[in-house]
């Protein structure tokens, strides 16, 4: 029988002192975006850091190992947690603020649960064979994460979560391909290994920082995938309200900025750090602060109704 694990006393100041180790834990993981969301109001902002916390957790479980593709006890353990803080029963302040930020903004428990499932995902097969296989695994710890954040932004149309959810793929198939270099030197390949083939990519000689006319055409093929979903996603800007495009635009411009500089530069993915340079990020920061956030491609001209 499993140990039933210690609950804390829920109150007001175990919330705020989750909310306080949410955001030095989210900005921990995610400091290159922390300024994505700086024009939101407080709640919101901490509602994001509660569920950026969370997203962090479901991304350090990539690195655990399942014999015979069996589910870890530790997996099991983080869903009943999850289950649980849900219904008022916690055991950490983390999952206080993000159990009141779930009650705040009616954010669907499910999508919680997809993104603990894409951890499990991996976890059992680390060999993903085909791009569906990828596209199930950037749904559950992309799309799903896209689609629970909607809520906290703050919407003026249902039925956002098709878009949500392909944007939400988009941005992170473009972190696996931006981050590869560093995923592949701890032996963690996401790339679909019938693209692997197809592309005849040498993940060695890539680990060994040697280009390759095969991660142009890698890079080549991922980059035609993902531009298709940011065309379908960024439509999300069209579901929300004011603020919540400004943030949504930014990280579009963000990853579509990263996307693109790969495609003009597939050697860039061997010096990750430099994909983005620091004068790019500091335009983008700065086109935020003024609010000028709109000029990509894929993102849609205002509709002047909302």
């Amino acid at each position: 029988m499993q140990e039933i694990r210690p609950r804390i006393e829920l109150n007001l100041a175990a919330i705020e002192a989750g909310y306080r180790s949410c955001r030095r834990l989210a900005r921990q993981s995610f400091r290159p975006y922390t300024w994505i969301a700086a024009n939101l109001p407080k709640p919101q902002r901490m509602g994001l850091e509660a569920l950026a916390w969370y997203l962090g957790q479901c991304i350090e479980l990539l690195d655990l190992e399942s014999a015979n593709q069996l589910p870890l006890e530790v997996w099991c353990e983080i869903r009943d947690d999850v289950g649980d803080a849900l219904v008022g029963e916690c055991t950490s302040i983390e999952l206080a603020a993000l159990a009141d930020t779930c009650q705040n903004f009616s954010i669907p428990k499910q999508y919680l649960f997809d993104m603990l499932d894409g951890s499990d995902y991996w976890i059992r097969f680390r060999k993903l064979q085909t791009f569906d296989e990828l596209e199930v695994l950037a749904y559950r710890l992309g799309g799903a994460m896209m689609a629970a954040t909607v809520p906290v932004l703050g919407f003026v149309r249902e039925d956002y979560e098709v878009p949500a959810c392909r944007l939400g793929k988009a941005i992170f198939l473009t972190q696996i391909l931006a981050n590869a270099l560093n995923d592949a030197s701890r032996n963690k390949v996401f790339i679909a290994q019938q693209d692997i083939l197809e592309t005849e990519w040498e993940v060695d000689r890539f680990k060994l920082k040697q280009t390759s006319n095969s991660l142009t055409d890698l890079v080549k093929l991922y980059a035609t995938r993902i531009t298709r979903l940011f065309e379908e996603g960024g439509q999300l800007v069209n579901y929300l309200d004011f603020d919540g495009r400004r943030t949504i635009k930014s990280l579009i411009a963000f990853h579509w900025n990263l996307l693109q500089n790969m495609q003009r530069n597939p050697e860039s993915l061997l010096k990750p750090g430099t994909i983005l340079s620091n004068r790019d990020r500091f335009s983008l920061k700065t086109r935020h602060l003024l609010g000028m956030e709109g000029n990509v491609p894929v993102i849609p001209g205002d509709n002047p109704a909302h």
